[in-house]
Formats: structure tokens, sequence, C-alpha cells
């Protein structure tokens, strides 16, 4: 008897979504969060939440500099992604040098 099976690398499905999909599909879900840490904490939060941000897309688009790679790359969101995330566990009163060096 003859088998037929196919044997291939994983993942043995894929998903069609890209990188850039997922990424901002996350920034969405994360949208009731920062508002609401917006409404409870203020201009603090947002101080937070903008230098974070700004201090990721800087340091993601410096290593991509480096490597010599597309910049256009650094529109995938997970810099984004990664900003909001560190604001989020960053106190809102954070001197302005935290969200910049971590």
């Amino acid at each position: 008897m003859e088998s037929r099976l196919l044997v291939s690398a994983s993942p043995h499905v894929r998903e069609t979504d890209s990188i850039d999909r997922i990424m901002w599909t996350v920034v969405a879900a994360l949208v009731p969060a920062i508002a609401m840490s917006l409404y409870l904490f203020g201009a603090g939060a947002l101080k937070v939440y903008l230098i974070s941000i700004a201090a990721c897309e800087a340091a993601e688009l410096a290593c991509l500099r480096a490597r010599g790679e597309p910049l256009r790359h650094a529109a995938d969101g997970s810099a984004f992604v990664t900003g909001l995330l560190l604001a989020m566990v960053l106190p809102a009163g954070a001197a302005w040098y935290v969200p910049l060096v971590g």
C-alpha cells in the first residue's frame, strides 16, 4: 500500500493577515484602555504615551538605517505597539527621560 502523506514544514495552516494588519488591530484593541488612562491620569499620561511612542519609532528607524533595510518597514506598527505597551506600564508622573530610555 502506498502512503500519500505529505511532509512539509510548519505552520500547516496559514492566515492571510499581514504583520501590518495584526499590529494595527492590536492598537485598535488598546484604544479603550488608552482612552480610560487619559481620562483618569490626564496630561501626564499623554506625555508618557507621546514620548514612549516617539522614542520607539526613532529607535526602529535608527536600527533599520543601520542594517540597511528599507525605512518603510517602520510603518508596520510594531514600534507603535511597543511604545503603547511601554507607556501603559509606566506611571503617569514618570520623568520625561524614563519612557525615552525605556
